[in-house]
């Protein structure tokens, strides 16, 4: 049986499978990871930065990613919304997931 997943769900399901996916080709190839990634390693990036490294991260244009200020939400195409503190999360996880990953090399 087919189960729906809501948006907001899914981007987070897909954002940290990309994630992972690109912390493993980096060990693999043994590659740093790309100059736009090591840019935005700060805990406590700007709203701008958190845009640019998602963009970054799922390979798609930036203007496709919006901030929406009144609302203090992120918007992803028109569609997918999420609020900055869960973008916040997310991407500390991302962080923390490399830096383990870098440790274990």
């Amino acid at each position: 049986m087919n189960k729906i997943i809501p948006m907001k769900q899914f981007a987070r399901i897909l954002v940290c499978c990309l994630a992972l996916s690109a912390a493993g080709a980096c060990k693999r190839q043994d590659v740093e990871p790309p100059e736009t990634e090591k840019k935005v390693e700060s805990d406590n990036p700007t709203t701008e930065q958190l845009l640019q490294f998602f963009a970054d991260l799922v390979e798609d244009d930036r203007k496709f990613f919006s901030y929406d200020e009144k609302r203090d939400m992120v918007v992803y195409r028109g569609v997918d919304q999420m609020d900055r503190a869960e973008l916040l999360l997310m991407y500390r996880n991302i962080l923390k997931e490399r830096r383990l990953q870098n440790e274990k090399r």
